[in-house]
């Protein structure tokens, strides 16, 4: 199965992590054809799946992906998926690499989501603007328990960057089991002293596994949250990577245990804290290495942690024991606690607004709206431009996967406080169905900025800035001691 997702901002919410649920027929495309799927139009996916790269594409899994500049970047054409029933409470997790955007107003290549009877689009995600395949998500409550299909479509006919590569499709669930807590790191990783001392750094390529308790890495992981075994599907890039899972395993009958770790890069296992397994270092190719150690019935700590480099990663963590030969060590053997208790004061952290949306996230304003028994959550977003986005969903994890609106936007306009720039929104709720927002605007790079109103008559989703548009509070210029002004509301 291949492996990966899409990267976001990072949000400390108690969130669930997903895991494999069901198969789209040749959704990885290793058949080297496009069996199970139809070039309904165009040239573009005439040739087979390929099995090399084009612009330096990295970062698939496995011999072949789709990809439309094999036939010529000013190729246009669909690639069209047979229809696959779309189980309640799924959604589709896909690679995706490519160009969308390059050329000025143009969005002409992307993935969407049809519904089989009328053809109607249930979802779509534009090509990234990047040559790493990302993780992205097609989802829909429409198409639950509906027959669907995936279209790849290239329109672009505009030469150089007009192309778009996708692989890996699968159907997922968004309730899997949560095993193991994980934590997942890019590097470089980079952390100024602000006392004036030498910086902490992490820059690659990595050596060996980095000790997870040192500070710098405990405060700096990409996203965390809980998965149901030992496998790499929830890391969002290849390259320059380091992940650490953590929970427990349960022995049935007492006696001698053997782990195997297979890597590449390096990898280190530990029982009850005692490390078992070293197969640190980097490797040339898929390294395995094993350790044995006595255990007792009942549940004891076990930790994975692992790099990786460049190219494809793997990882593979098996064991073999009394009446168990050499396996995979499944989900129905490991637990997220030793007991119910321990689990309460758990959390993880997660996306909410994937990058191929927006090209930053930040300082949002979240809360649960008990009325309509919503989460919804508010923040600064940028396509050209600074924007306040918003999303809502009925549970937390939901949230990661909702669509993203444009709610409040900047003026466009000279002479207000708010011409290209709004963000940091403070939302809150006054009585009935009136939201009261108030948000930070700017007209240029350098501007001392302000803080303006918004009020909402439909509990958030859409908004009408007061005081016609002039901000409420401005610099201070007797008082303020650093030019830089106000804001953060």
């Amino acid at each position: 199965m291949k492996k990966l997702q899409f990267q976001f901002l990072l949000l400390a919410l108690i969130l669930l992590a997903t895991s494999s649920f069901a198969e789209i027929a040749n959704g990885d495309f290793e058949t080297g054809a496009y069996a199970n799927w139809t070039s309904v139009s165009g040239t573009a996916f005439i040739p087979p799946p390929s099995g090399s790269s084009h612009y330096d594409l990295v970062s698939w899994e496995g011999t072949y992906f789709a990809q439309s500049v094999t036939a010529g970047e000013t190729s246009v054409g669909v690639l069209r998926s047979d229809t696959f029933l779309c189980p309640s409470d799924s959604f589709i997790n896909f690679f995706i690499a490519g160009h969308s955007t390059h050329f000025a107003g143009t969005t002409n290549n992307y993935v969407v989501l049809k519904l089989a009877s009328n053809g109607a689009i249930l979802d779509q995600v534009f090509a990234p603007d990047q040559n790493a395949m990302r993780r992205a998500v097609l989802q829909s409550e429409a198409a639950y328990g509906k027959q669907v299909y995936i279209e790849v479509v290239d329109d672009c006919t505009q030469g150089g960057w007009a192309w778009i590569a996708v692989d890996d499709f699968q159907l997922k669930s968004h309730s899997p089991d949560q095993n193991l807590a994980f934590k997942y790191w890019e590097v470089p990783i980079n952390d100024d002293n602000l006392s004036g001392g030498p910086a902490n750094e992490i820059h690659p390529p990595l050596y060996a596994v980095p000790n997870f308790d040192w500070s710098l890495v405990e405060s700096h992981p990409a996203f965390g949250g809980m998965v149901e075994q030992f496998d790499l599907s929830e890391v969002l890039r290849f390259d320059n990577i380091f992940v650490q899972f953590k929970g427990y395993i349960d022995i049935e009958t007492s006696g001698s245990y053997t782990f195997y770790l297979n890597s590449d890069d390096g990898s280190k296992l530990w029982i009850d804290d005692a490390l078992i397994v070293d197969n640190d270092g980097i490797k040339s190719s898929p390294t395995e290495l094993s350790g044995s150690t006595s255990l007792n019935v009942g549940k004891h700590r076990i930790e994975v942690g692992y790099f990786h480099n460049t190219a494809t990663p793997e990882l593979e963590v098996n064991w073999s024991g009394p009446g168990i030969s050499k396996q995979e060590i499944s989900g129905d053997y490991l637990s997220s606690t030793s007991n119910a208790v321990e689990k309460v004061g758990w959390s993880s952290f997660l996306s909410i607004v994937p990058d191929d949306e927006y090209y930053y996230n930040y300082c949002p304003s979240f809360l649960y709206d008990e009325e309509e028994g919503l989460y919804k959550i508010w923040l600064c977003g940028a396509v050209a431009g600074d924007y306040i986005v918003y999303k809502e969903a009925s549970t937390l994890e939901g949230l990661k996967y909702a669509a993203t609106e444009n709610v409040l936007a900047p003026s466009g306009n000279p002479s207000k406080f708010d011409q290209i720039h709004v963000c940091d929104p403070n939302v809150f709720h006054y009585a009935g169905d009136v939201f009261y927002m108030t948000y930070t605007g700017g007209a240029d790079v350098y501007d001392q900025g302000g803080i303006g109103v918004a009020i909402s008559y439909d509990r958030g989703r859409t908004w009408t800035k007061l005081h016609n548009g002039e901000r409420v509070l401005g610099i201070d210029s007797e008082t303020h001691v650093d030019g830089y002004g106000v804001g953060q509301s």
